[in-house]
């Protein structure tokens, strides 16, 4: 299991993107809204952690969003860091591939469940989980799991304009997460 997990994160973190380019009229505010420890094996827990987002649309333009959200998590070790772009981690959202593929009236109703925001007006809503791998013991590499301690998470929602289907990013303000070390766990599915 912590092998996978481990690959996971290799891969999450050999594929992260580049800067991340906010649209400056679209803001995002986050906070934690609950957050839970799960066993993977000995060495490393992983802390889900689920986020109340708020977004306002300030273009002139409405944009659409997703009825599930999953954001792309940018994990840094200092409030300064997370201002100035330095990351330990880019959690990626998960790539789902259902099998078979949907059908086309499956999209069509996935396309049709999507929020419009207008300009000017305010969504609110509730991610997915997100998952950080965190270390059990003190025999850990940095490029493994966040250690223990505070860590500050800006969340990055990718919408679309409605107009022009254009991908456009919001990016929230630093949110503190604290990652304790002896935290209670448990069986996770």
């Amino acid at each position: 299991m912590r092998t996978s997990c481990l690959a996971f994160m290799f891969l999450l973190l050999s594929v992260a993107s580049e800067s991340q380019v906010a649209d400056q009229k679209l803001r995002l505010h986050a906070e934690v809204k609950s957050q839970r420890y799960c066993d993977v094996d000995e060495e490393i827990f992983s802390l889900r952690a689920r986020f109340r987002i708020s977004l306002i649309n300030g273009r002139t333009s409405a944009v659409l969003v997703s009825r599930e959200i999953y954001p792309l998590l940018l994990v840094s070790r200092s409030l300064y860091d997370a201002r100035n772009g330095k990351h330990e981690f880019e959690i990626n959202p998960p790539d789902v591939f259902p099998q078979p593929p949907p059908s086309r009236e499956a999209i069509q109703k996935q396309m049709a469940e999507r929020r419009v925001v207008q300009p000017g007006e305010k969504f609110e809503a509730e991610t997915m989980e997100g998952v950080l791998l965190t270390a059990k013991t003190e025999h850990y590499s940095k490029l493994e799991a966040l250690g223990p301690g505070v860590h500050w998470v800006q969340l990055v929602m990718t919408v679309n304009d409605e107009v022009t289907g254009a991908y456009l990013n919001a990016i929230s303000q630093p949110v503190k997460v604290t990652v304790e070390q002896y935290p209670k766990s448990e069986k996770c599915e």
